[in-house]
Formats: C-alpha cells, sequence, structure tokens
C-alpha cells in the first residue's frame, strides 16, 4: 500500500511539472488574456517562429504579418534602423485556432538585416474584429523579448 501511495504521489507530481513547465514558455504580453512565445529551436539572427496564445475573452483579435525589431540601449527601447530595401508585408488577417494558438514565422532580413548580439523585441500591433474598419486608436500592441548571442 505504501509503494502505491508513493507511487501515485510520484506520478501526480511529474504530470504537474510538465504542464507547469510548457505554460511557463508562454509570455504575458500588453493585452490582457493574450501570450506570445517563441517556437524552440527557431530563433535565429532573421527570423523566428512565434506562437500566440488568445485567451481574451473580449472578442476575436485580428493578427497580421507586420511588426517591427527594437534593441534595448542603455535600458531603453530603440527600434533597430530599418535597411533601405523595398519590404513589405501581406495584408493577409489571421485569426487563432480552436486551440486558441497561431503559429507565424516572423522574418526581418528584409527589414533589418542579420541582427547583431544583444537584447531585442518584437512588436506586433493587433485590433478586435469588432473594430474594423480600424482607425491608430484601436490598435493594441504584443511583444516579446529575446536574446542574440
Amino acid at each position: 500500500m505504501k509503494k502505491v501511495i508513493i507511487f501515485i504521489l510520484i506520478i501526480g507530481c511529474l504530470c504537474g511539472c510538465t504542464t507547469n513547465k510548457v505554460e511557463d514558455k508562454f509570455v504575458s504580453t500588453e493585452v490582457s488574456g493574450i501570450s506570445m512565445m517563441i517556437q524552440d529551436n527557431s530563433l535565429t539572427r532573421e527570423s523566428l517562429k512565434l506562437v500566440i496564445k488568445d485567451m481574451n475573452g473580449k472578442g476575436f483579435y485580428v493578427y497580421g504579418k507586420s511588426f517591427r525589431i527594437d534593441k534595448k540601449e542603455n535600458d531603453t527601447w530603440v527600434e533597430v534602423e530599418k535597411l533601405n530595401n523595398n519590404c513589405g508585408f501581406d495584408l493577409i488577417a489571421y485569426y487563432v485556432n480552436s486551440d486558441n494558438l497561431l503559429e507565424m514565422e516572423q522574418n526581418w532580413e528584409c527589414m533589418y538585416g542579420s541582427l547583431d548580439d544583444g537584447e531585442y523585441r518584437l512588436v506586433k500591433d493587433v485590433v478586435l474584429e469588432s473594430d474594423i474598419p480600424m482607425t491608430e486608436e484601436d490598435k493594441k500592441y504584443i511583444s516579446i523579448s529575446f536574446v542574440i548571442d
């Protein structure tokens, strides 16, 4: 009986630990109920694969491919200088799936080139579907930090 109880406690602990590790990867954003993470092994000097989790409960947010990259300099976020390339984003609206997740490749090589070592953040604007057509005031911003070394 003692072995059964110990076995159950070990299994319960392992299950709980595994669940917490997955949830801990998501970082809260400036919009309540939306979090993001960088998919494992996807970060390079030119791109990353982003996973957005939307549990906001207020409506459907619309996501696009557009973003900007900021670099932390003297404890202040400053946008990375853009190259003089003709870069653009498609204007497709993306939504989370039935699991409230959206995976999105974000490639900045054309716009910013290959990033040097440092601390960066990727900033995206999002808007509630009910606010379309939107104004600048309707936009909300979400971001996630990362380190290139």
